[in-house]
């Protein structure tokens, strides 16, 4: 995701400078985004902040803060007016008890790659 900042300089220039920010959506979620969004694409992603570190293969240690998303609510085309209540909607679906999502098996990759010593 791109998240643009528009703000003023003391020499009262304005500036703009874009946030580049990794979403991580998993399973029907994330084939629905795949989907249905592209470049430039409204969305408004709900989640909570995920930290990674491992080793690249230079042998330098790397980290990356993620938004795991929770949620995704596409707003439409640029430029595209919205009526009221023309949202799509998807929620995280939880796998079923005893069986391992790509989440969860994604999340103990990325424990065990944050504690290697």
């Amino acid at each position: 995701m791109a998240v643009n900042r528009k703000y003023r300089t003391k020499d009262q220039e304005l500036k703009e400078e874009v946030c580049f920010i990794t979403a991580v959506v998993w399973n029907k979620q994330a084939e629905t985004c795949n989907q249905y969004l592209h470049k430039g694409s409204a969305v408004f992603v709900e989640g909570r902040l995920q930290s990674r570190t491992w080793e690249d293969n230079t042998g330098a240690k790397r980290s990356v803060i993620e938004v795991r998303a929770e949620r995704v609510q596409f707003m439409g085309a640029p430029g595209q007016a919205k009526t009221a209540g023309q949202t799509n909607e998807v929620h995280l679906t939880e796998a079923l008890p005893g069986e391992p999502s790509s989440e969860t098996a994604w999340l103990a990759e990325s424990e065990d790659e944050t504690h290697e010593g």
